[in-house]
């Protein structure tokens, strides 16, 4: 599928802007990824999901085979840790310090920091067969633009997978990646929306918010 889809993207198409249609290609590491992936998932954003839900006693998603196993093995995968910065050093239980309430600037920062320090935490929890995926889609991403200005084209492509259509997307519709029994209330639905833009933001090393359309979140563009 990655060849069959390689060979469409053109001589215009950058780097930023892979994986972000439906394509086959695409659909097929979704369903993929919410197959195999799902207790990772809760591993990395479960905690947080369950803050801004109030539901802080929910059951976590017992540990998945794949996850256990992916430290012993020895084939090539993608390692997170060279593609997530490391976050600010956070107790563990930092986000339990964190009021209820309605949103502020402070306690957005606050989770953001939290849920991307839990992510980081994880990051060698990634399931070995979704390690060897992204492997794959990786170096064909590097192949194809080895001649390009981009910086880690390879990193960004996965990270349209990860952080766009697996992390994003799950923090916008939490009951259908099992974070959550149901669907949201609209307050929840709108802090989970407002960390989705965070963290899509973090993994595109964006610098600042569009003023026009994100201006919730300008007071964190510092």
């Amino acid at each position: 599928l990655i060849e069959a889809e390689s060979a469409t993207w053109g001589e215009k198409m950058e780097p930023e802007l892979l994986f972000r249609a439906n394509t086959l290609l695409s659909r097929s590491v979704d369903h993929f990824q919410r197959l195999r992936a799902l207790s990772w998932l809760e591993e990395c954003l479960g905690p947080t999901v369950r803050k801004i839900c109030h539901d802080p006693l929910a059951p976590a998603r017992p540990e998945s085979a794949a996850s256990v196993g992916s430290a012993g093995s020895e084939e090539p995968h993608f390692d997170f840790s060279t593609s997530i910065r490391s976050p600010p050093s956070l107790p563990a239980n930092a986000i339990d310090a964190i009021p209820d309430g309605p949103m502020t600037t402070n306690s957005l920062r606050k989770l953001s920091e939290t849920m991307w320090q839990n992510i980081y935490r994880q990051r060698h929890s990634c399931p070995a067969d979704l390690r060897m995926v992204l492997y794959q889609i990786r170096c064909k991403v590097n192949e194809r633009y080895r001649s390009s200005k981009s910086t880690r084209p390879g990193i960004q492509g996965v990270g349209a997978f990860v952080f766009l259509r697996l992390f994003c997307a799950a923090l916008n519709a939490p009951q259908l990646y099992g974070l959550t029994p149901s669907q949201p209330d609209r307050s929840a639905q709108r802090k989970l929306l407002l960390l989705s833009k965070v963290l899509l933001a973090l993994a595109s090393k964006k610098v600042a918010f569009d003023k026009d359309k994100d201006w919730e979140l300008l007071p964190l563009s510092d």
